[in-house]
């Protein structure tokens, strides 16, 4: 290519001289104005080619004196960072490889399908999509979603990231790590979280105007099989769905009264009206809880009436009870759900004259609830808190009521 370079430059220089090379054999007579002219214009393109020379050796002795990163490979442990240096100068962007999660082998669900009929949260190809939120020292600055085994771009001179960046925050259901910048060319990377129990590789490409680097790191497994975990409390997203569907409980209820004098029955109904609730974990997630460490009360999904009206529909007020896993827990009806100044709590009384039946059904009306939260649990070995998803099914009695028919024992029933 240089070559070439100067051969043009020289031609071109040779024909604004009206000087010719010979073709043939018929001779070429110079002038002496000429002879001086051509002795001039090549001194002053020797010196231009011995300038680019001397430039392009230059740059060559910079580029080999531009090191490569501290580091070629981070071994992050679960909760860790790791940091490495690099050089700046001619920096046009980083980005960050992501790692793999597991989109192969995840579900994927056709548009009538929905999680909460699933008996445990599932990942779907879509929960491996990962969202990288940037801050600056003020907080957030903007997010962008990509998915998994993609480039993320952290840093662009070019403006295809916000200013001042600061720190970046990548993760999907199942991962999350930060990238933050810790001094001039120093970038600390620090693991948060890795459900997919194996470890996650990725990489952080270094883009230069003349080369470019890579430095790659692997994520530690968060939750360790010979570990035991204990839960520490419940959290709801602000925008989590919760589904309500009506349900119903018929309960037979017979009597019958073959004496000669009257007879009062009475049907206690507090034990047909509990609030029945489970937890459950995806079991891809192999972890043991510690049994010795007992369960904490955590806030579930319930129906509250309101006087003003309005739809019938699970949501968070505020009641909790005991976590389980494994176990239903079943707890009284709350009150607050009847649409009138009454009380689970109570029972029918049944009066029967001699020789009469009493052919009866309970119905409890009930609102089976269903949402995925997040279940915060912590290492009994070294400390570390994380979240894992977690299903929570309420079943609950919402209203009541006795259709029934009175006979004589001396009819056919």
């Amino acid at each position: 290519m240089i070559k070439y370079c100067i051969y043009s430059l020289f031609s071109y220089l040779c024909g604004a001289s009206g000087l010719g090379l010979a073709t043939g054999t018929r001779p070429v007579i110079m002038k002496t104005q000429q002879i001086l002219l051509m002795n001039t214009l090549c001194t002053n393109f020797l010196i231009l080619v011995s300038a680019l020379l001397l430039t392009g050796c230059n740059d060559g002795i910079f580029v080999s004196d531009v090191p490569s990163p501290s580091e070629s490979q981070l071994d992050i442990p679960d909760g860790g960072e790791a940091m490495f240096t690099f050089p700046t100068k001619y920096l046009d962007h980083i980005s960050v490889m992501l790692p793999e999660t597991g989109r192969a082998d995840a579900f994927t669900p056709d548009w009538m399908w929905d999680e909460l009929d699933e008996p445990y949260p599932i990942y779907t190809v879509d929960d491996h999509n990962f969202t990288g939120e940037w801050f600056d020292d003020a907080g957030a600055v903007d997010s962008e979603n990509w998915s998994d085994g993609y480039y993320a771009s952290f840093y662009d001179v070019r403006g295809g990231t916000p200013e001042n960046v600061r720190r970046m925050t990548l993760k999907n259901a199942l991962t999350e790590f930060e990238l933050a910048w810790v001094g001039p060319g120093q970038i600390a990377v620090k693991a948060i979280k890795n459900l997919t129990g194996h470890t996650i590789e990725g990489s952080i490409s270094l883009g230069y105007s003349f080369k470019s680097e890579s430095v790659g790191f692997r994520l530690a497994p968060s939750l360790k099989a010979d570990d035991r975990y204990e839960v520490t409390g419940i959290r709801y997203d602000e925008d989590e769905k919760i589904r309500s569907l009506y349900v119903k409980d018929s309960i037979s209820v017979d009597f019958d009264n073959q004496r000669a004098d009257t007879v009062v029955y009475r049907f206690p109904i507090a034990d047909f009206c509990r609030v029945y609730v489970d937890y459950s974990i995806n079991p891809d997630l192999k972890m043991r809880f510690d049994d010795t460490a007992g369960f904490p009360d955590v806030e579930i999904p319930t129906f509250r009436y309101h006087p003003e009206g309005g739809w019938i529909r699970g949501q968070l007020w505020g009641e909790k009870v005991p976590f389980s896993f494994g176990e239903q827990v079943s707890v009284p009806a709350f009150d607050s759900a009847l649409w009138y100044e009454g009380t689970f709590d109570r029972a029918y009384v049944i009066t029967l004259p001699p020789h009469t039946c009493f052919r009866g059904v309970f119905i409890v009306e009930r609102l089976d609830i269903a949402t995925i939260a997040n279940l915060r649990i912590r290492n009994r070995a070294d400390g570390r808190e994380m979240e894992i998803p977690v299903k929570v099914r309420v079943n609950q009695p919402h209203d009541f009521r006795m259709e029934y028919d009175k006979f004589s024992l001396d009819e056919k029933i």
